[in-house]
């Protein structure tokens, strides 16, 4: 779907147009092959390099062609263990700004409520936009790493199903990072102005977009550690209950078998001390039950039991 945005410095709030003007912000989301070849043609781009944008696993990147710079991103989208990232061009023309992304852009309804951009001033717009998403992401970050928190502090009652989200996260996670590591790239190079023209509060923003990327990329590592962490010490936890069940089964198994033992023999055929006691019964029962009890008192001193 095909949506164009206008706001100059005239104008207090965002008008959305039926037809294109000159400085408007032309946003598609759903895009498919036949809005790239539109678009292309409306506004002479490089097919070659917008195609890309509808690849689900393309890298972020910045590329220059023909006076206009196409900018690539990714943005996420879902909630908690479904949140996924998906691709998003930006291109800045000299009397145009478009956005072209296979998904639905969850921060854009939210950005153009706000209304505090200038769709006329395209290198400023672009850099906005991206520090949208990045707050975006921050939010889904920040909302993960709550529930990692809640399951790490009762690591003993952690069940499969949760395990089973904490690999969902790290993925989450690293997607993240294959989203922002590019970015700092493409910042770095976007800083020198070859790209776009910039003005020294536009760079300043890219500084402040740049240390944000920073930051979220240690966000992401450091709750990756913690995973890996919570992770390694619910195995450590399961293995050191096993371990005591194990010991505890063993020394049931070796208490009860002394009885089985003894029962046994006297079971036999043949000539057994105090066969002929008339309180035979009573002392073997006895005994067994002494000595069991000497072996359990035994195995809970040495802490098998």
């Amino acid at each position: 779907m095909t949506t164009i945005y206008y706001k100059n410095l005239k104008h207090k709030t965002v008008k959305q147009l039926k037809s294109f003007r000159v400085g408007a912000w032309v946003h598609i989301d759903h895009a498919t092959a036949e809005d790239v070849t539109e678009i292309c043609s409306r506004f002479n781009l490089d097919e070659n390099i917008v195609i890309d944008a509808l690849d689900e696993f393309e890298v972020p990147r910045i590329e220059k062609d023909e006076e206009k710079t196409y900018l690539f991103t990714r943005f996420a989208h879902g909630v908690d263990s479904q949140t996924k990232t998906a691709p998003l061009l930006l291109v800045v023309g000299s009397d145009f700004f478009v956005s072209i992304t296979p998904q639905t852009l969850p921060p854009l309804e939210s950005f153009i409520k706000t209304g505090d951009f200038y769709t006329t001033q395209k290198a400023k717009l672009l850099i906005q936009l991206l520090l949208k998403l990045d707050i975006d992401i921050e939010k889904h970050i920040k909302s993960i790493a709550k529930n990692i928190h809640r399951a790490g502090t009762h690591i003993e009652d952690i069940t499969n199903k949760q395990l089973t989200q904490f690999v969902n996260y790290e993925v989450i996670f690293n997607e993240f990072l294959f989203g922002l590591r590019p970015d700092n790239n493409s910042l770095e190079k976007l800083l020198t102005s070859k790209y776009v023209r910039l003005f020294e509060e536009d760079k300043e923003l890219i500084e402040d977009l740049y240390l944000t990327n920073e930051q979220l990329i240690k966000m992401c590592q450091a709750n990756i550690r913690n995973l890996v962490n919570i992770r390694d010490s619910y195995s450590t936890i399961t293995t050191n209950n096993l371990n005591k069940t194990m010991k505890f089964l063993t020394s049931i198994t070796l208490i009860l078998t002394i009885p089985t033992m003894v029962f046994s023999f006297y079971g036999m055929n043949v000539h057994l001390p105090l066969e002929s006691h008339p309180l035979a019964f009573i002392i073997i029962i006895l005994g067994t039950i002494l000595f069991s009890i000497f072996l359990l008192i035994y195995f809970n001193k040495k802490d098998l039991l």
